[in-house]
């Protein structure tokens, strides 16, 4: 990883975009789904753990830069940026389970498993273009929750999903796969 990040522009230089009259251009859901979204990817590749490369931020005032390559969780105001959310919900997910599989659910919908062998975690990630995937009806015990950790319904969406269950790899990917 390097300088710049998803982040470049949300949140950042605290108040002062607040009361400088600038406009703020951020898309601050998209910085968090895509830093998510990288460190998922990065944990399915065999990757053991993850460090928070930075806690602050840098000063710009120009432009929007959303590329997933330095992952900062504190705005320049001192405060977190929406991305340590999101960082937070995924450690509070997979804590303790182990990557397993990657399933493709639908066309541009797929699955990334991490489980202990007796809980797992499917996170449902989406291409840019992809099909609808939902599962019907969500059986007892079981628990979907968005990126925020907020319960919602299990179905396909730009952002990420978590789908959990105290079942076995096997039996939670048969259960999602059609």
């Amino acid at each position: 990883m390097t300088e710049g990040g998803s982040n470049r522009d949300s949140t950042r230089d605290g108040f002062w975009k607040r009361t400088l009259g600038y406009e703020n251009k951020d898309d601050w859901k998209l910085a968090a789904n895509e830093e998510v979204r990288y460190r998922v990817s990065t944990l399915a590749t065999g990757a053991d753990k993850m460090f928070l490369y930075a806690m602050h931020g840098f000063d710009i005032f120009n432009g929007t830069d959303a590329s997933a390559s330095f992952i900062e969780v504190k705005s320049n105001g001192g405060g977190p940026h929406p991305s340590a959310v999101a960082d937070s919900v995924l450690a509070w997910q997979i804590e303790g389970l182990k990557f397993d599989k990657t399933l493709d659910l639908a066309p541009g919908v797929f699955a990334f498993v991490f489980s202990d062998g007796t809980r797992s975690v499917a996170i449902l990630s989406t291409a840019p273009q992809f099909s609808p995937w939902k599962l019907a009806a969500l059986p007892e015990g079981w628990q979907c929750r968005d990126m925020w950790g907020n319960p919602t319904p299990c179905e396909a969406s730009a952002t990420l999903l978590y789908l959990s269950a105290g079942l076995k790899p096997d039996e939670i990917s048969s259960m999602m796969i059609r």
